[in-house]
């Protein structure tokens, strides 16, 4: 017997006959040398329902806009669902719709979401409007 085994042989297959103290053999076990094969957890859902904590964020860099320095710039905050806050620079002749192209790379993947400002929701109709337009320079949204 190896050394840090304790009263089992191994049958090459994988499994242990160990004993479970109730005169069975134990359920099989995987083999030390065998890849991992179960399904991974983070530390994240033990807040989150498992649906939730199961759907996997954008596998693409957040879209920043392109900021011209010479035009007018603002920076929009937008507060997450998980509570987290990041700030947005914008030029103030980008669309509503570039801005949620942005913030829907930092949701979970296929997972709607709404923007709103000053509890009015900023639909989807918007989009065309500059930031200026649907007066959210310097505006604090939020991902609902």
């Amino acid at each position: 017997d190896d050394v840090g085994e304790v009263g089992s042989e191994d049958s090459g297959d994988g499994s242990s006959d160990e004993d479970d103290g109730e005169g069975k053999p134990s359920a099989k076990r995987p083999r030390a040398d065998e890849p991992f094969a179960g399904q991974g957890r983070t530390l994240r859902e033990s807040q989150a329902a498992p649906s939730e904590a199961a759907m996997p964020v954008a596998a693409v860099a957040p879209l920043a806009a392109i900021v011209d320095e010479s035009l007018p710039v603002t920076t929009v905050q937008v507060c997450l669902k998980d509570g987290s806050k990041l700030r947005v620079r914008l030029n103030h002749v980008h669309t509503v719709g570039a801005l949620r192209a942005h913030v829907a790379t930092l949701v979970p993947l296929g997972e709607r979401f709404e923007l709103t400002y000053l509890r009015s929701k900023i639909g989807a109709c918007d989009d065309d409007k500059t930031v200026a337009d649907a007066d959210l320079l310097s505006a604090s949204i939020v991902v609902a």
